[in-house]
């Protein structure tokens, strides 16, 4: 994806999420990945703008806030509004994905 900002690792998972978008019902979501200040998920149906507020619930966590910042088609890029604890990033990755995510994903070094 070129240069991108991230200033932290990001997993891989396969994460079903509550999601909801300002008042509306909640609805799972499959979160493709996720670090503690972000994850991408794919919507089943419509498509969100960039800068929609959004609410998220995995499991136990506390509902995470955050905004849409980039979208294709029906994947969306969200930035939490508050950086996860590292104990609830854990928890996502390692218990509530269908393939625990132990390794993080990182971009290659620049020769």
């Amino acid at each position: 994806m070129g240069y991108e900002l991230r200033h932290e690792d990001r997993y891989d998972v396969t994460v079903v999420a509550g999601f909801q978008c300002g008042i509306g019902t909640r609805r799972p979501v499959r979160v493709a990945n996720v670090s503690a200040r972000g994850c991408r998920f794919v919507a089943r149906e419509g498509k969100l703008g960039v800068g929609s507020a959004v609410t998220l619930k995995f499991g136990r966590v506390e509902a995470i806030n955050g905004r849409v910042k980039w979208r294709v088609g029906r994947t969306h890029g969200v930035r939490f509004a508050h950086a996860l604890k590292a104990e609830e990033l854990d928890h996502i990755r390692l218990f509530l994905s269908e393939q625990p995510a132990l390794v993080a994903e990182r971009e290659p070094a620049a020769a």
